[in-house]
């Protein structure tokens, strides 16, 4: 996904990324795999999808067109 965020773009594109909470559920699966969730090292698989996020904030950071992220805000309120 950096990738394609650091792409040829200009200062007059945009980018739309719906929906970050997709996402992480997509990051969760791939990491978990095809084992039992009981089994699952959330630490691990936390460290690694904030690893994720944050080369997301570089690549936005360094795109020279608008990036708009969306989130389902779960949670608040």
């Amino acid at each position: 996904l950096d990738t394609l965020i650091t792409a040829d773009l200009a200062p007059d594109d945009a980018i739309l990324l719906e929906c970050i909470t997709t996402m992480v559920t997509n990051l969760l699966f791939a990491l978990g795999g095809e084992n039992d969730p009981e089994q699952w090292d959330y630490a691990a698989m936390e460290r690694a999808i904030d690893d994720e996020i944050q080369i997301l904030i570089a690549a936005c950071q360094r795109c020279p067109a608008k990036v708009v992220l969306v989130t389902n805000e779960v949670g608040m309120g």
